[in-house]
């Protein structure tokens, strides 16, 4: 509580209050990174499947991954699926793997399966380079972390990483972007930070 007490000048009553709006506002926040995230990673999917098709085996176990830890992360995510007692699907490996596995295909390793897939993602709505998506979503995989992480929120720029969440949806899917800001509250709950 050290640093929301610091933050409230010493007041230990604004400071609870001050952590309530935090945790309330990091569950707002979390909704939105959840919708955007399954948006983001699905529509990766569907395009790697489209650009390597599952003749014998599916995207992930194809030879698109020289020289990276993408096979670790799919053999890891494979484990945990068969250590929960499921069989292994696309679908079930698609959803173990991590935001860092999403994020990591937009680096500049990957430059080739941008243009070969992944820049299908963001047409005809979203940038032509690799980049700036990368840009995006490195930013919002920092931020979903100090979410997930409890961490306090109320020193950065909340409503640019909002738009920011909102951009991404956009560049995929407009009408998924409006769905997603419909269902926010992350604006309404800053608007109401204890003063």
């Amino acid at each position: 509580m050290a640093a929301y007490v610091r933050e409230c000048a010493g007041c230990d009553e604004l400071a609870v209050r001050l952590y309530e709006w935090n945790a309330e506002l990091a569950a707002s926040f979390m909704e939105v990174i959840h919708h955007v995230e399954i948006l983001l990673r699905n529509r990766m999917h569907d395009e790697l499947t489209k650009s390597f098709p599952p003749n014998p085996c599916p995207w992930y176990e194809q030879n698109i991954f020289s020289g990276t830890a993408g096979p670790d992360s799919i053999m890891d995510a494979e484990r945990l699926i068969v250590r929960r007692g499921r069989s292994v699907t696309p679908g079930r490996v698609v959803g173990s793997m991590s935001f860092g596995f999403w994020n990591a295909l937009f680096g500049h390793g990957y430059e080739p399966l941008w243009r070969a897939s992944l820049n299908r993602c963001f047409k005809p709505h979203g940038p032509s380079k690799r980049k700036d998506v990368s840009t995006v979503t490195e930013r919002m995989r920092l931020f979903r972390n100090r979410v997930a992480h409890h961490e306090r929120l109320f020193h950065q720029d909340l409503r640019s990483r909002h738009d920011e969440l909102l951009k991404l949806a956009m560049w995929i899917d407009p009408d998924a972007r409006d769905w997603i800001a419909g269902r926010s509250s992350v604006l309404l709950i800053l608007q109401n930070r204890p003063h």
